[in-house]
């Protein structure tokens, strides 16, 4: 069936390369089936996989929902019981595409709704989304389409300005919002880091707005007047003032990618990553931190600003996808979370690479860069206990403000 999508430009090009994928997304995850998925299993008794089908297909017993009724039990390695020895689906190969669960069908896309019009994007899970979309010089465009896929497809958000749940909350400017702060990440004239800063700055006043009973419409005003600010040059003089402090940048952003060993098991592809930068940096039980810090500031300065200054569309891609995927910044409980989520995700992003600038210094490249933020990605952002963990160690640090997340990016 064929629907219109607002898709950025990368999505027109996407597509699987099965077997010929460097990594798989059958591997490390939990899948879960929908209910329709789930009865098509059981009742496939003269199949080949019937085995298969009785021993890993089993029904949820808590929090069952018609999206999230099954799953299919992993193996103890992580892997898909249901793959071949070619990473290829035994599903599919014997009974087509339209036996995949929802999950399965629609991976790496998101498809959100706003104002009743259909979105569609992908996770840079995806190694050959995270490749198009990170090097993609020009930046991210957007254009409207039609698709023809199933209409089994599922909606992950949904915005309608026009709700009456949401005509007395903020949300009913999420258009003119989420324009402007993609719009912000885009002007290049401005290096990235200090975009995502002024960034910031909006975000605390939408904060403020949302938590407000009679200020909301104040919205389109703090728009037009950061859009007046961000053309005359005013942020440059303040966001000059702000510190590099090298230390906190490296306690904070350390504790952060540390935390991901405690909320799952990451990706094969990441532990190495995260070995890789931690002799980058000369992190051990025995180094002191003086000279882990004195590690930093020298793979930071020496290798990581002349590499990634030439190359800060990499950064920017990243942000303007998580902005268009995720309804920022609604997509976290206020608008000042959605932020904090985003600045650690490029904060952790950017120590693992300084990290690794270190370790392969003249031979570090772009496809590492890339390969490292794909297996992120992947180990983070379908994990949902991430955020709760996340703000327990920024509240924890007393850092869950706008200053010490200008601090945490800086440089």
């Amino acid at each position: 069936m064929v629907f219109q999508f607002i898709v950025p430009q990368y999505m027109q090009s996407f597509k699987c390369i099965a077997s010929a994928c460097p990594d798989s997304c059958c591997i490390g995850w939990r899948i879960p089936l929908d209910e329709q998925t789930f009865k098509r299993y059981k009742e496939l008794k003269t199949s080949p996989l019937k085995d298969e089908f009785e021993k890993y297909i089993k029904k949820n017993r808590s929090n069952q929902t018609s999206q999230n009724f099954g799953k299919i039990v992993m193996q103890k390695d992580g892997r898909c019981p249901f793959l071949d020895e070619q990473n290829l689906c035994k599903i599919q190969k014997l009974h087509g595409e339209e036996y995949l669960s929802n999950t399965c069908y629609f991976y790496p896309r998101t498809i959100n709704l706003v104002n009743g019009v259909l979105e569609m994007s992908a996770t840079l899970s995806c190694p050959v989304v995270a490749k198009s979309v990170q090097l993609e010089k020009s930046g991210i465009d957007f254009d409207v389409i039609q698709l023809d896929i199933s209409p089994r497809f599922t909606v992950s958000r949904v915005i309608d300005q026009n709700d009456i749940r949401t005509r007395n909350s903020i949300k009913k400017y999420f258009w003119d919002i989420r324009t402007f702060c993609i719009n912000l990440l885009k002007t290049r004239e401005i290096s990235f880091w200090d975009r995502l800063l002024i960034l910031g700055f909006f975000i605390q006043k939408l904060n403020e707005l949302a938590s407000s009973s009679d200020r909301k419409d104040e919205v389109l005003n703090i728009v037009e007047s950061y859009t007046r600010y961000i053309e005359s040059g005013y942020f440059i003089e303040e966001l000059s003032k702000v510190p590099v402090n090298y230390n906190l940048q490296l306690k904070l952003s350390k504790e952060i990618a540390d935390m991901r060993f405690s909320a799952g098991l990451p990706n094969q592809k990441y532990l190495d990553f995260f070995a890789k930068f931690l002799q980058g940096l000369g992190i051990t039980q025995e180094a002191e931190n003086s000279q882990i810090l004195q590690n930093y500031e020298r793979a930071f300065n020496e290798y990581f600003v002349p590499f990634f200054n030439e190359r800060q569309y990499i950064f920017e891609n990243y942000a303007v996808n998580h902005v268009f995927k995720n309804l920022f910044p609604f997509d976290c409980d206020t608008p000042f979370e959605s932020y904090m989520l985003l600045c650690t995700h490029l904060a952790t992003i950017k120590l693992l690479l300084i990290g690794l600038c270190n370790y392969y210094k003249s031979d570090f490249t772009e496809d590492i860069a890339v390969n490292l933020i794909q297996s992120f990605s992947k180990t983070i952002e379908h994990n949902t206990a991430y955020l709760a963990n996340l703000l327990q160690i920024l509240e924890k640090n007393n850092v869950n403000t706008l200053a010490y997340m200008a601090i945490l990016i800086r440089g």
